[in-house]
């Protein structure tokens, strides 16, 4: 359909006057944008590249037919290392693709933020998270968000987790910011044969 639209407008360029030539630029623009398709990818050491050498991350972006944008980083969490709330920010400074041309956002990760919340105590969490959609919902206005707690050492309890999965629902849903939750990632090591798997027993 998208096609379609842009040989139509094509069609009548020829015909139209300056004003209106300026018009059918912009809305060939803007179609050509909505065409673009890409990855945002936020999260810790299971996407980080420079962690997991055969990264599978790409491989969910070819299943997409995306353009992946991967700002993971080793350590990371909403509490700690290269806090997902600042990948978010590299995202939104990114010159090398337009904001409006980002059809989905993962968020993947939770491990590395263990520590900080097995006592329950979630409040910091909750404001971050608060931050996180904000963010979202302010400079990616066509974007879907899918978000996967990631357990994959098994560090968190299951009350833990639940809490965790839980704060990042209620500050998604204040903000007004639909997602995605994906569950059951935490069973890599049960889908995958240990041949997968690095030597950490968490990363393939």
């Amino acid at each position: 359909i998208i096609d379609t639209k842009l040989k139509s407008i094509e069609s009548q360029m020829g015909t139209l006057s300056t004003t209106q030539l300026d018009q059918v630029t912009t809305n060939k623009n803007d179609i050509t944008l909505l065409k673009k398709n890409v990855l945002v990818w936020i999260g810790d050491s299971f996407s980080d590249p420079n962690i997991v050498p055969l990264n599978w991350v790409p491989i969910v972006a070819s299943g997409i037919h995306a353009e992946l944008h991967s700002f993971a980083k080793s350590g990371a969490g909403f509490s700690k290392g290269l806090l997902f709330n600042t990948q978010l920010q590299n995202a939104i400074d990114d010159t090398t693709f337009d904001n409006a041309s980002v059809k989905n956002i993962v968020l993947y990760g939770g491990n590395n933020d263990v520590y900080n919340y097995m006592n329950g105590s979630y409040t910091n969490l909750y404001n971050d998270a608060l931050t996180f959609a904000r963010n979202i919902k302010n400079n990616f206005p066509n974007a879907k968000v899918h978000i996967a707690v990631c357990n994959i050492t098994g560090d968190f309890t299951l009350s833990a987790e639940r809490g965790y999965g839980t704060n990042i629902y209620n500050a998604f849903s204040e903000i007004g910011q639909a997602f995605d939750y994906v569950p059951n990632v935490d069973q890599w090591q049960n889908m995958l044969s240990n041949s997968y798997l690095s030597a950490s027993n968490a990363h393939p």
